[in-house]
């Protein structure tokens, strides 16, 4: 596909430019609103279509941020949600 978007996994060192490029990845891909809290948990019961909805979003927000970094980044990605992500990432690296 040369639709997309090819950048340098997350290192020690690129976060700033890494951070630039995953969110242009996810604004593109219509996920970003899962990360910056626009789009948050919808009400309603375990199993019904517009949470089980939401939860597939989050889950591909999850893997496209562990498909994005380097292995010794991995252990920041622990959490499911994606948003807790991206907080630990930026806490980590701009600190």
């Amino acid at each position: 596909m040369g639709d997309e978007l090819h950048f340098e996994h997350l290192n020690d060192k690129n976060y700033c430019e890494w951070k630039v490029y995953m969110e242009a990845h996810f604004i593109r891909k219509s996920l970003w609103v899962y990360v910056d809290g626009t789009e948050g948990p919808p009400e309603g019961e375990e199993g019904t279509k517009k949470v089980k909805d939401f939860q597939m979003k989050q889950l591909q927000m999850h893997i496209e941020i562990i498909l994005h970094v380097t292995p010794l980044q991995l252990p920041h990605c622990a959490s499911t949600n994606p948003a807790v992500i991206w907080s630990t990432l930026a806490n980590i690296h701009t600190s």
